[in-house]
């Protein structure tokens, strides 16, 4: 009689099962659209619209190039494949996850470890939480992440000799790694907090090579030569597609790169502006107004900025950023808002007409400022070349002090708090975004809320600048603009240019005030008395309201479906409470565990191996707590679950991974002092 985990059949079904129960939870947890998100949610779905219609990423503006673009791309194949997002973005992660349980199951000859490993790793919670709902791209990040190492391990594996014995799976292999590796590089701009960990794992296969392995001399050297020849194979194919990106970028919007924060001039700019000392420094304050004041003095390309940086635009940023950070008194734009500010600041002087006037513009200001730097007209830093902010010895203490509280967070999954949230912003928005994404969280209807949307026209030379006020509040976020080619066409006799707009206030609209900047007036206009037609008709200053109507849909909601939702969601709450519980135990478990199968395995090669890996699983938590508590004491606020999702795979690694590799080695260890051979893995 053959033994369940011996037929295949019933591991192939096994796996199957896992899967489609993951898949089927999953289900349960639809988006959560933040209409009114353009700087994130909407912006990727506008470009993914806008790359299915064949225009690339769209017109340029200072958001085209603000972000990567393979999650667009992956929006837009969901779509085309017929794919809700967040299944597409769940198939992703589980594909990377049965090749982790495989690769490890393999090295440790266990198939029950594989099937356990898949069956912790497919069940993540952190995957069910509102976060992860959002049109965000976390949501196939933390799939690519694991992907990579995933990958990449496979590829140095010593105990598989591809180019002696089967060089076109090594070849192939390697291609698929760079295509990943590509994917990776250009949905989020910090990738390479992920390199210490494939070092390790390239450190671990070398060990593996020399110390289970017992190779020599010329065996040696050939067996390092094959592995490093696909490495570079895989570094080559993922290098070729950033660079692919970065010139169909410079061919169309006149600049070369993948993602314009990561653009010479504009880190350039960033840190010209950012040298300037302060008269009394402001954790989070980068650029205070002080200095701001000092530099317009100056730089003629600084002085531009003033309007917007000091007027509503800043004030907007200002107030959203000290919000999310919980500071009050507000005393400036926050550094983590102040990138952003920045570049809406060179939009509004009429710097963002193209990439490579943009580029040429932070290229101007920088060296404008490092001038006056040189020339003692500035009280200076060192020249800097970078987005941090000027390195504080406390920074580090900071820093390590908080490292408690995000390893928390990331093993208790944020105590356990999942499900989606309603959606956000104007129906026909959260229509569009559910025909790209798929099923979206019905809006929570509040009464005497309205959104509205028209087109502004200005003077080209002063453009207008619209905000919201609400109890003295100034804000601009929930102000979504786009470009107007047919205002333009209407108002060119009259020498204006044109915006669209679409305004989700976040008040109640008796208590709300649309705030019109123009050329130095302010105007306030009263949300309640809004109505489709011309607000405004000034020789220097049009506003037209095109539409006026409440926000949300009760349409939307879906009654029999949402009772199967909320189903699901007991399934997983009581899921997530198991994981709360034993993570934290079974984490530090495992890293124990790991420590001693290096020592008990150093002659068995695979588990060795197989050990290593599991430690620089440790080591991708480690790097990822230190960057995200680093930016938190910095820049901006990072102690959350959003941004810590790319690790908890490689927490829940640790702890199954380490446990079972520890306590394999107790026992063979055991078994070994009595005599005995030791009970063979499942």
């Amino acid at each position: 009689m053959i033994a369940p985990f011996q037929n295949r059949y019933f591991v192939l079904s096994a796996y199957l099962l896992i899967a489609a129960a993951s898949l089927w939870l999953r289900t349960g947890f639809p988006v959560h659209a933040i209409g009114p998100a353009g700087h994130d949610d909407y912006l990727f779905v506008r470009s993914a619209i806008l790359l299915g219609a064949g225009q690339w990423l769209g017109p340029y503006d200072n958001l085209t190039l603000a972000k990567g673009m393979f999650y667009p791309l992956f929006i837009l194949a969901s779509k085309v494949a017929g794919l809700p997002l967040k299944l597409a973005e769940h198939v992703i992660y589980l594909a990377a996850a049965l090749g982790f349980a495989r690769l490890a199951g393999r090295l440790a000859r266990s198939e029950t470890l594989a099937l356990l490993l898949f069956l912790v790793l497919a069940c993540n919670p952190v995957l069910w939480t509102a976060y992860l709902a959002r049109v965000i791209r976390e949501g196939v990040y933390i799939g690519l992440c694991l992907g990579l190492v995933v990958l990449a391990t496979a590829l140095l594996d010593p105990h598989r000799r591809w180019a002696a014995g089967s060089p076109g799976r090594a070849v192939a292999l390697a291609g698929v790694t760079g295509v990943v590796g590509g994917a990776y590089w250009l949905t989020r701009e910090e990738g390479i907090w992920i390199l210490p960990t494939l070092a390790c794992v390239a450190f671990i296969s070398l060990v593996s090579v020399y110390l289970p392995l017992g190779l020599r001399g010329s065996n040696l050297v050939r067996q390092v030569f094959a592995k490093s020849s696909v490495v570079v194979a895989a570094l080559a194919v993922g290098v070729a597609l950033v660079a692919i990106v970065a010139q169909v970028n410079r061919r169309a919007y006149g600049v070369a790169t993948d993602v314009e924060f990561k653009a010479a001039g504009y880190v350039a700019a960033y840190g010209a502006l950012s040298r300037v000392r302060h008269p009394h420094w402001q954790r989070y304050v980068v650029v205070p107004k002080a200095v701001r004041e000092a530099i317009y003095a100056v730089s003629p390309a600084a002085a531009e900025l003033r309007q917007s940086l000091d007027g509503p635009n800043g004030a907007g940023w200002r107030e959203v950023g000290c919000r999310q950070q919980g500071i009050d008194p507000c005393p400036d734009i926050l550094g983590g808002w102040f990138m952003w500010a920045l570049r809406d600041a060179a939009a509004a002087a009429g710097h963002h007409r193209s990439g490579g006037e943009a580029e040429a513009y932070y290229v101007k200001l920088a060296s404008e400022i490092n001038a006056a730097c040189a020339a003692g007209r500035l009280d200076c830093l060192p020249p800097r070349n970078t987005l941090q902010p000027p390195f504080r010895d406390h920074y580090v203490k900071d820093a390590l002090a908080l490292t408690p509280r995000m390893l928390k967070l990331l093993l208790r999954f944020e105590e356990g708090r999942v499900g989606s949230a309603p959606s956000i912003g104007s129906a026909d928005r959260l229509r569009l975004v559910s025909a790209m994404v798929g099923p979206i969280e019905p809006p929570e209807v509040i009464p005497g809320r309205r959104s509205f949307s028209g087109w502004i026209a200005s003077t080209p030379n002063v453009p207008a600048w619209l905000a919201i006020e609400d109890g003295g509040r100034m804000s601009s976020h929930t102000i979504t603009f786009a470009p107007a080619a047919d205002v333009d066409a209407a108002m060119v006799a009259r020498g204006l240019v044109g915006r669209r707009f679409t305004v989700d206030p976040p008040c109640q609209e008796s208590a709300c005030s649309l705030i019109i900047d123009a050329a130095g007036s302010r105007q306030s206009l009263a949300v309640a008395g809004l109505e489709p037609g011309a607000a405004i008709n000034r020789p220097d200053l049009v506003l037209y309201i095109d539409a006026v109507g409440p926000q949300g849909d009760s349409a939307l909601a879906d009654v029999l479906h949402q009772r199967r939702q909320q189903a699901v969601q007991r399934v997983a709450q009581a899921i997530t409470k198991i994981y709360v519980a034993a993570s934290p135990i079974l984490f530090f478990t495992g890293l124990a565990g790991l420590c001693l199968a290096l020592v008990a395995f150093r002659r068995d090669g695979g588990r060795f191996f197989l050990a290593g890996v599991g430690l620089a699983a440790a080591g991708a938590v480690v790097t990822r707590i230190a960057l995200l508590s680093y930016l938190d004491v910095t820049t901006i606020p990072s102690l959350n679950l959003l941004y810590l999702s790319p690790a908890e795979p490689f927490a829940l690694i640790v702890a199954m991974l380490g446990s079972w590799l520890g306590a394999t080695a107790f026992w063979t260890s055991r078994q070994s002092r009595r005599g005995g051979t030791g009970r063979p893995a499942a």
